[in-house]
């Protein structure tokens, strides 16, 4: 962002058609909600390719000169959480996404929090990663210099034309209607949108809305603790998995009695109360995003099949939160390092897609 330059443009005594008009005399505000919701998602989606590349620059730092090619054991947290913070903001991201073409009448909600959240939440990474690199992180030379520019460049991802405030404007006046009316009462969604790659029929912009009454995120949260918890005989890491979902859907539990006690929704805007319940509101709706990912992939053989990520990202959603979680299993830990390492050794993208990259 140090080179970018921003300008206004104005036109004077240039005259225009009327067929020039996009929509209709009036509905620009209209034009301008339906469109943020597109750019919510595809700005912090985008954002992602960065730290991945930092990440990368943290495992090289970190396994430098090591034998046996790994890092050491005080970075194995760092590296493995950052990862599976990318996870779950592509998840969230991506479902965003898929969210605009299938169910485009609830989309405004979901979108607005991936924009208020993951730019928080990738800044958070890049703290943790700058401890990884240590003084390399000040390093401006080939090798370690993209840190530092995605250091300057990552916070504008939350401002611009539809900045941090614009999305609690769209999730706080919600909160106190999704408690009373939506959440618990909410049918589920299709498990197509939680399928990355798979196919959609075409945007429909028009059929975007900015308000609703229907919630089916936190039903996906809520139908994905069920299910964990019926399994019978379940190993380890899909207990701990049920455990974890379990105690978010008890948060979402707190959050409705808070929200639903708040006042008028036109006083609440930029409340500070109602601005930290929207806080955890969407980190439940990202947990509810990698529930749905992992449940489309968890008949598969694959990494996103393995519920170690899951478990991971889970608890580190739940200690954001401050909520009471399960300690983290090692096995979830290790799993998420050694497919980390794995990838970045091979040359393959740390996101939900694990990509060739190009040599």
């Amino acid at each position: 962002m140090r080179g970018a330059r921003f300008h206004g443009l104005r036109l004077a005594d240039v005259r225009l058609p009327d067929s020039a008009l996009v929509g209709s005399l009036g509905e620009g505000v209209t034009l301008a909600l339906r469109s943020f919701q597109i750019s919510h998602c595809l700005i912090p989606g985008t954002v992602l390719a960065g730290v991945d590349s930092v990440l990368r620059l943290a495992v090289r730092a970190a396994t430098e000169n090591r034998p046996d090619g790994r890092p050491a054991r005080r970075w194995h947290k760092a590296l493995s959480g950052v990862f599976a913070d990318l996870l779950a903001c592509d998840a969230m991201a991506v479902t965003g996404l898929r969210a605009l073409s299938l169910v485009p009448q609830h989309a405004h909600l979901l979108a607005a929090a991936v924009k208020y959240t993951m730019p928080d939440l990738l800044r958070e990474d890049l703290e943790e990663l700058a401890a990884v690199l240590g003084a390399r992180g000040y390093d401006r030379g080939p090798l370690y210099g993209g840190f530092q520019k995605l250091a300057r460049d990552l916070p504008v991802a939350g401002l611009g034309h539809s900045g941090t405030a614009v999305c609690q404007a769209v999730l706080v006046p919600q909160l106190p209607a999704l408690a009373r009316t939506a959440w618990f009462r909410t049918a589920e969604p299709s498990a197509a949108l939680f399928l990355p790659g798979a196919p959609l029929p075409p945007l429909d912009h028009r059929r975007l809305t900015h308000s609703g009454t229907d919630d089916p995120l936190t039903a996906t949260l809520i139908g994905s603790a069920e299910r964990l918890a019926a399994r019978t005989g379940t190993e380890p890491l899909h207990a701990a998995l049920a455990a974890l979902a379990r105690a978010l859907v008890e948060e979402l539990r707190v959050l409705r009695a808070r929200c639903a006690a708040l006042p008028a929704a036109g006083s609440t805007v930029f409340d500070p109360l109602a601005c930290a319940l929207a806080d955890r509101y969407a980190l439940l709706l990202c947990a509810a995003a990698c529930l749905g990912v992992w449940e489309g992939q968890a008949d598969g053989d694959g990494f996103l099949a393995d519920p170690a990520w899951a478990v991971l990202v889970l608890s580190r959603i739940g200690r954001r939160l401050g909520i009471a979680v399960p300690e983290t299993p090692a096995d979830a830990e290790q799993a998420v390092l050694a497919e980390a390492l794995g990838r970045c050794r091979h040359g393959r993208s740390l996101d939900l897609y694990d990509t060739p990259l190009a040599g």
